[in-house]
């Protein structure tokens, strides 16, 4: 693997989230459902709800994502001149990390709609 497919593979995670957060926050699903969205049992629950944790989780995604995606190129140039085989382990932690924080993104919607739901 050479720099550039390891800085292409290692950007798609967080652009992804970047998209997919910008979708949420500006183009929220106006409907509950089971195809598109922020989609969880709490989220799910009402309508304000599900357009609450559409457009928290959205501006979550692209705060993140945006994070992400400025670590993962710097960390990918600093790896720039290495070996094939250390590209590639480089870039499989890297992904690997991110997947770690796209998962784990979801407890601050999770929490807020928790409390918000507790309140009322």
């Amino acid at each position: 693997m050479n720099f550039l497919s390891m800085l292409i593979v290692i950007i798609l995670v967080p652009i992804i989230m970047i998209i997919c957060g910008w979708v949420l926050f500006k183009n929220t699903p106006k409907k509950i459902n089971r195809l598109f969205g922020y989609r969880t049992k709490r989220s799910m629950k009402n309508i304000d709800t599900w357009i609450f944790a559409q457009k928290h989780y959205g501006k979550i995604s692209i705060i993140i994502g945006m994070v992400l995606l400025i670590l993962s190129i710097f960390i990918s140039i600093l790896f720039r001149n290495n070996s094939s085989d250390v590209i590639e382990i480089a870039s499989l932690i890297i992904i690997l990390l991110q997947i770690i924080v796209l998962i784990v993104s979801l407890i601050p919607t999770e929490l807020t709609l928790k409390n918000r739901v507790e309140l009322k």
